[in-house]
């Protein structure tokens, strides 16, 4: 290849890069919102608390049981 195909060459591939990603890439923006939400409007209730006030006791139970042995 002579230095001037390679050249012409080289031009080729840059325009066509520089082309496709200027085509390609398109800037967002994105906005912060911020809301303050008061703790009664969301309901205040945790879900399966009895399960979960149970579970935590057995696991403390049990660590307190292995560990004693």
């Amino acid at each position: 290849m002579t230095p001037e195909q390679y050249a012409a060459l080289k031009r080729k591939i840059g325009g066509t890069a520089k082309g496709y990603f200027k085509e390609s890439v398109e800037e967002t923006q994105l906005k912060t919102v911020k809301i303050r939400v008061s703790p009664t409007a969301i309901g205040g209730e945790v879900p399966y608390l009895p399960l979960l006030v149970g579970v935590l006791g057995a696991m403390v139970g049990t660590t307190l049981y292995i560990s004693s042995l």
